[in-house]
C-alpha cells in the first residue's frame, strides 16, 4: 500500500512538472508493462527509473538506460517486451525476464538478484549418529544485508553485510532435518539454500518419484499473455524446485504436492521444470512450454501521403497501412472513399484519387470500424496552353485562292485560353500563311499540291491540310463494291473525288456523309469521310431490310449511291438476265425495287396476247429479261411483310409462258419442279406442262423435255424460266391457274 501511495504521489509530481499529456505518455508505457508482467504491478521496478535513468523524466531531461533504449528501439508496446526478455541490456549476466522475475532493474548495472554461487556440503546430507554435527558453507554472487540460517524452521544464526556465511549446527534428534540459508538484499529479493540432512535412526527408502503431473503432455501450448499452472504430486515428502530455462522461479517445501503459476506468458518455447528432492534422492519432470503470438487485431491504419496538396487533374495514389496491436503491420483489405467527392473521387478498391475542383476533401481507409484518413488540398493549375485546333481543318482551293484561318486555344482542363499564334506552312510552293491578328492567319494558294498549315504557341501545335488543285473538284462519285447484301451485312463504298468524269488524285479534303431510309436509327456509317489522294471509302451496315441512300457532301460538292440490305440477294451479270423475285415485294414498282441497279432495259412476257412490253411492277411467279450495264451488279429483294396477303397466283396458257420461282421464307434456294409443278397436272392427262428452259447460264441455256423434265430438276430462287404448256382439252379456257407459296 506504502508503495502504491509513493507511486501516486510520484505520478502526481511528474504531472505538476509536465503536464498531464507527458504524464499520461509515459503512464501508457508503465501500463503496457504492468499488463505483460502482472507480478511486477506495484512492485519496486514498477516506476519511471525502470527505462529512465532519473525518477522523474520529462522530455528534456528523460535520459534512457539500457533496458529503456531497448525499449524504444524496438516500438514501445507489447511486442517489443517480449522481443528483448531474453537480452541483458545492462550487462550483469542476468537476462531482462530474469531481473523481471525477480523485481530488480533490467537496466541497472548495480541492481540485480542474489545468486548462491557456491555451497557445500551437497544436499543431502547424513549422520549415523546423535548428538550429529555439521558445517554448512554458502558464498553468493554479492554483498547481501542478511545471511539467514534456519534449522526446521527456527533462526539458528543471522550475518549481516557479507557475500559469504558458515553455521556449524548441531542436533540431538534423529530424523529428517531441513537447514536452510537465505541470502536477502532489501530491493533485489532473496536465494535460499536448502540442505536435507538425515540423521541417525531415519531407515532408508527409495528415492523419490512422482506419481502425477499436469499438465499430462510434455508439450504445451498457449498464447502470449495467457496464465498456465504445473503441477506434481511426489510419492513422498519431498523439496519442489521450479526452474524455467534453468532459472529458478519458486520452491515448496516438505510437500507432496507442488504447483506453479505463470500468469504472463511471453513468446517463446520454455522448458519449465519441476525438481522434487529429498535425503533419498532426486526426480524431475520437464514440460516443453511452447508460447506462441496472440492472434493479430486491426487497431490502426495509416494513411500514406498524409496531406497531399494538389492541383485539378492530378492523380495520387493512396496507400493504406494496417497495424495490430503490437503495432506490426496486418494483411486486411481496406475501402477507400472521399467525404467531398465534388473536390475528389476515389476508387474504393484501389485507393486512386482523382482531383476535380478546388476546395478540400478527407480521404478515409476503413476495415470494419477502424478509419484512418488522409486530409487532400486541391487548387487550381495555372492556365496554360494544352491544345490548339485549327479551323477548317482542311480545305481544297484553286491557286490563287486567298482562305482565312482560325486557331482556337484551350487550357489543360478544356477550357478557352488567350494565346499568340504563330502561323506556318510546310510548303511555302504550294501555300503561305501570315498573320492577321492573335488568332487568325490568311492563307494563299500558289500552286497546285498539298500543305500542312500549323498554328503555334510555344510547343503546342495545331494542323490544318490544305489541297491546292490544278482544277476544282465538282462532284463526288460514290461506287459500293456490292449494291445489296443480306440485311445485317456490310457494304464498302468508295467516294472519288471528281472534275467532271476525272478523278482529282490532289483532293484530300473532307465529306460529310448523310443517309436517307426508312429507317434510319437502323444504320451504322461514319459521320465523315477524309479523302487521300482523290479518294475516300467508308462502311455502311443496317440490321433492318430496306433501302439506303448513302450521299457525300463538302459545300456544293454531292454525290449519292443506293444500296439494299435485303431478304434476298441475285446477283446479275452484266448483260442480259433471266430473273424473279420469290414472293411480292415491297415496294414493288420497278423504278424503286430496282433502284440500286444499273440496267438499260427490262421486258415482261404476256403469253396470252404472246408479246414483250416494259412492267410498271415486278410480282412473284413472273420471269423478267433485264439488261444490265455494270459489273457487281444485284437485285436486293425485300419481302412485303406489312399486311397480310393472298397466295401469289397467276394464269398459264397453253404455249410459252415466261415464270419466276416462288417460295417462302425458310425454303433453300434450290428448288424442285415437282414441289414448284404441283398443282399443274391432274388424274386423267397428266403434267400440263411438257417443256422448260433454263437461262441460269446465258450463253450455254438448257433445255428439259420428256424423259429429262422430272420432278427432280432445280429451279433456283432469283431465276426466271421459260415453261412450255400444252393445248389444254376439255377446258373453256385455253389456261390453267398456279399458286405460290406464302412468304
Amino acid at each position: 500500500m506504502k508503495r502504491k501511495i509513493t507511486l501516486m504521489l510520484l505520478l502526481l509530481s511528474v504531472v505538476a512538472l509536465i503536464g498531464v499529456p507527458q504524464a499520461a505518455a509515459y503512464g501508457s508505457f508503465l501500463n503496457t508493462f504492468d499488463t505483460t508482467y502482472p507480478s511486477a504491478g506495484g512492485s519496486r521496478i514498477d516506476s519511471c527509473l525502470l527505462c529512465h535513468t532519473i525518477p522523474n523524466p520529462t522530455s528534456s531531461n528523460g535520459s534512457r538506460n539500457p533496458y529503456g533504449l531497448a525499449f524504444q528501439n524496438n516500438g514501445e508496446n507489447a511486442a517489443a517486451l517480449a522481443t528483448i526478455e531474453p537480452l541483458d541490456s545492462d550487462n550483469d549476466g542476468f537476462s531482462n525476464i530474469d531481473e523481471i522475475h525477480n523485481l530488480t532493474f533490467p537496466g541497472n548495472a548495480n541492481d540485480f538478484p542474489p545468486r548462491i554461487i557456491g555451497f557445500s556440503p551437497l544436499s543431502p546430507v547424513s549422520n549415523t549418529t546423535t548428538p550429529a554435527t555439521r558445517t554448512f558453507n554458502v558464498t553468493v554472487n554479492q554483498q547481501v544485508d542478511n545471511l539467514t540460517w534456519t534449522l526446521d524452521g527456527v533462526v539458528d544464526k543471522t550475518d549481516n553485510s557479507q557475500n559469504a556465511s558458515s553455521d556449524t549446527i548441531t542436533v540431538n534428534t534423529a530424523g529428517m532435518h531441513i537447514v536452510n540459508l537465505t541470502a536477502q538484499r532489501t530491493g533485489d529479493g532473496s536465494i535460499t539454500q536448502t540442505w536435507v540432512w538425515n540423521v541417525a535412526s531415519v531407515a532408508p527408502i527409495g528415492p523419490p518419484s512422482i506419481t502425477d503431473f499436469t499438465p499430462s503432455t510434455s508439450t504445451v501450448s498457449d498464447m502470449v499473455e495467457a496464465n498456465r499452472t504445473f503441477s506434481i504430486t511426489a510419492n513422498q515428502t519431498v523439496n519442489v524446485t521450479w526452474l524455467i530455462n534453468g532459472s529458478q522461479v519458486q520452491t515448496n517445501l516438505s510437500t507432496t504436492t507442488a504447483s506453479y503459476t505463470n500468469t504472463s506468458a511471453a513468446q517463446g518455447s520454455w522448458n519449465v521444470t519441476a525438481v522434487a528432492s529429498n535425503v533419498n534422492g532426486t526426480v524431475a519432470q520437464t514440460w516443453n512450454w511452447i508460447v506462441q503470438p496472440a492472434a493479430s487485431i486491426l487497431t490502426s491504419i495509416t494513411i500514406t501521403p498524409a496531406q497531399p496538396s494538389v492541383t485539378t487533374g492530378a492523380i495520387v495514389n493512396f496507400t493504406a497501412s494496417p497495424m495490430d496491436q503490437f503495432g506490426n503491420p496486418i494483411n486486411v483489405t481496406v475501402t477507400w472513399s472521399s467525404i467531398n467527392t465534388t473536390v475528389g473521387t476515389i476508387d474504393p478498391a484501389a485507393g486512386v484519387f482523382t482531383a476535380m475542383v478546388p476546395g478540400n476533401t478527407t480521404i478515409s481507409a476503413t476495415n470494419d470500424t477502424v478509419t484512418g484518413t488522409a486530409n487532400v488540398t486541391v487548387t487550381a493549375p495555372v492556365p496554360v496552353v494544352a491544345s490548339i485546333t485549327v479551323t477548317p481543318p482542311s480545305k481544297s482551293v484553286l491557286p490563287g485562292t486567298v482562305v482565312n484561318f482560325t486557331a482556337s486555344s484551350l487550357d489543360q482542363l478544356g477550357n478557352p485560353i488567350s494565346a499568340t499564334i504563330t502561323w506556318s506552312s510546310n510548303d511555302t510552293t504550294v501555300g503561305t500563311i501570315s498573320a492577321i491578328n492573335e488568332t487568325t492567319g490568311m492563307f494563299t494558294a500558289v500552286a497546285p499540291g498539298n500543305v500542312m498549315i500549323s498554328a503555334t504557341n510555344g510547343t503546342v501545335t495545331g494542323t490544318a491540310n490544305v489541297t491546292v488543285l490544278s482544277t476544282a473538284v465538282t462532284a463526288f462519285g460514290l461506287a459500293p463494291d456490292v449494291t445489296a447484301v443480306l440485311k445485317g451485312n456490310m457494304i464498302t463504298i468508295t467516294i472519288t473525288a471528281l472534275n467532271g468524269i476525272n478523278p482529282q488524285t490532289l483532293y484530300n479534303g473532307m465529306a460529310n456523309i448523310t443517309i436517307a431510309a426508312n429507317n434510319a436509327s437502323a444504320v451504322t456509317s461514319p459521320p465523315n469521310a477524309s479523302f487521300t489522294n482523290g479518294i475516300a471509302t467508308i462502311t455502311v451496315t443496317s440490321s433492318a431490310v430496306q433501302f439506303v441512300n448513302v450521299t457525300a457532301t463538302n459545300g456544293s460538292i454531292t454525290g449519292s449511291t443506293a444500296v439494299v440490305f435485303a431478304d434476298r440477294v441475285f446477283p446479275l451479270a452484266k448483260g442480259w438476265n433471266l430473273v424473279s423475285i420469290p414472293s411480292t415485294a415491297n415496294p414493288s414498282d420497278v423504278a424503286t425495287a430496282l433502284q440500286n441497279v444499273q440496267y438499260n432495259a427490262i421486258f415482261s412476257y404476256d403469253p396470252a396476247n404472246k408479246s414483250f412490253s416494259t412492267p410498271a411492277v415486278i410480282q412473284p411467279l413472273f420471269g423478267y429479261w433485264i439488261n444490265v450495264t455494270a459489273d457487281s451488279q444485284s437485285i436486293g429483294f425485300i419481302a412485303d411483310t406489312t399486311v397480310p396477303s393472298p397466295l401469289p397466283e397467276r394464269d398459264l396458257f397453253e404455249g410459252w409462258n415466261l415464270i419466276g420461282v416462288s417460295t417462302s421464307r425458310t425454303d433453300p434456294i434450290n428448288m424442285r419442279a415437282g414441289d414448284l409443278f404441283a398443282g399443274l397436272e391432274n388424274n386423267q392427262i397428266g403434267k400440263f406442262y411438257s417443256m422448260l428452259v433454263s437461262y441460269e447460264d446465258v450463253q450455254n441455256p438448257q433445255v428439259f423435255s420428256g424423259d429429262s423434265l422430272t420432278d427432280s430438276v432445280v429451279l433456283k430462287q432469283g431465276h426466271g424460266y421459260w415453261l412450255f404448256i400444252n393445248p389444254i382439252f376439255n377446258r373453256q379456257q385455253n389456261s390453267v391457274p398456279w399458286a405460290g407459296k406464302p412468304w
